[in-house]
């Protein structure tokens, strides 16, 4: 089956949890007029975005998501588990090149963009949701130092391990994407432990957001871009 209206990618299988009782054990179906598919792609930069690729030419959606959770860097704000978030950029991070030890190449891709309007249109009437850059990084930050550090020298107010990569990957092939992440850890020494007592509460709110917004009738999505037009 190809040419679905949706494709919502993640990194983790427990992160699709809740939309098997709107779309089945094999993760496709319709809500409202909408033919929808979900799928993960593998943990980590080095294979999420090799594995969205693939079911994005499987699929063919006109739109894709990509839901997941965040680690929030230390800003002096309480940790909300569960806190949703709807990036407006993702940048990937290194910490030898934000200290001048290292360097980008000019033509490696260091940011990714999602589409504005459907970002807006996700946001569906919630007033408490977060907006802001996310960095994508290769490992996960267990420092508090770091953690600090990588915050206010990127300008980013999470973290995330694949969401740049499966961005790229729908830009890559003219796919209107946008992100809707859930907040499993403040960012540092206490963050692993935080996001296996806080992922699947991270993972039901990122999917009852999603559902309630396709059960709404997907108010404010935008057309989708042409086939083969990078966005």
């Amino acid at each position: 089956m190809s040419g679905v209206d949706l494709l919502i990618l993640a990194a983790h299988p427990i992160e699709l949890a809740g939309l098997r009782a709107a779309l089945g054990s094999r993760l496709r179906g319709h809500v409202q007029d909408l033919s929808v598919a979900a799928t993960d792609v593998g943990v980590g930069l080095t294979v999420a975005g090799a594995g969205a690729m693939r079911r994005l030419l499987e699929d063919q959606p006109r739109h894709a998501i990509i839901l997941g959770s965040f680690g929030r860097y230390p800003d002096g704000d309480a940790l909300i588990p569960g806190q949703l978030l709807i990036p407006t950029t993702f940048r990937l991070i290194d910490t030898a090149v934000l200290e001048g030890h290292a360097a980008f190449p000019a033509p490696m891709p260091v940011t990714a963009l999602p589409d504005g309007a459907f970002s807006d249109a996700l946001v569906h009437g919630s007033d408490d949701l977060l907006r802001g850059a996310v960095a994508t990084t290769l490992a996960i930050t267990q420092d508090d130092a770091l953690a600090h550090k990588l915050g206010a020298r990127s300008n980013c107010i999470a973290e995330n391990l694949e969401a740049m990569a499966i961005g790229v990957a729908c830009s890559a092939v003219g796919v209107t994407w946008t992100a809707l992440l859930g907040c499993t850890n403040t960012v540092g020494a206490h963050g692993r432990a935080q996001w296996a007592a806080n992922h699947p509460l991270a993972a039901g709110t990122t999917s009852a957001h999603l559902l309630a917004w396709l059960a709404a009738g997907a108010p404010g999505l935008p057309p989708s871009a042409p086939k083969g037009a990078a966005t």
